[in-house]
């Protein structure tokens, strides 16, 4: 059925530009990401809020999702520069699984900035995942890169309090007193 759906369909957006693209990616519907895929849904296309496919993929944590569009789209990794928040920035506010997925199939996103000028260590430490940012700094990540507003991602992990986070950054040579 959806293989004889012209693109138009395909690509229809709801409220905020929302895709059925997306949310089968959010959502982690493998089938279904598939079969739109199949069907020439455009996995390039951004919601207003600036967010493609693999991006929904990796905020919802869905790494079979993230590793089919890398497959499928392998142009997607590599599109993330000036995205408003880069797949990669996604997968450290979820666990570690997309992370692996994503740092082998597009390593410059470690150090893209996002809106704001956050790294992916900065929503890592924000997001008090402990195992994606002791990911991402095994990898390289910056412990000590300022965003725009002068924060580190050692000052994210303090305002929150995810104290297991402040560890990290500090064994990988943040500065804390900085």
């Amino acid at each position: 059925m959806l293989a004889s759906a012209d693109a138009a369909a395909v690509d229809a957006v709801c409220g905020a530009g929302i895709s059925a693209l997306h949310l089968a990616a959010w959502t982690g519907s493998l089938p279904l990401l598939e079969a739109l895929l199949q069907a020439r849904a455009d996995p390039a296309r951004r919601s207003d809020s600036g967010l493609s496919a693999l991006e929904f993929a990796a905020l919802g944590g869905n790494a079979p999702c993230v590793e089919a569009l890398l497959r499928l789209a392998p142009s997607l990794a590599a599109a993330e520069a000036g995205a408003t928040l880069p797949a990669l920035h996604c997968a450290a506010l979820q666990g570690t699984d997309c992370l692996a997925l994503l740092l082998a199939a597009a390593p410059a996103q470690l150090f893209m900035r996002g809106a704001g000028g956050v790294l992916p260590t900065h929503c890592a430490a924000a997001a008090a995942n402990e195992a994606g940012l002791r990911v991402l700094l095994a990898a390289g990540g910056d412990a000590d890169a300022f965003d725009e507003a002068g924060l580190s991602a050692l000052h994210l992990a303090c305002a929150g309090g995810h104290g297991d986070c402040v560890r990290e950054l500090a064994a990988a040579g943040g500065d804390i007193k900085g």
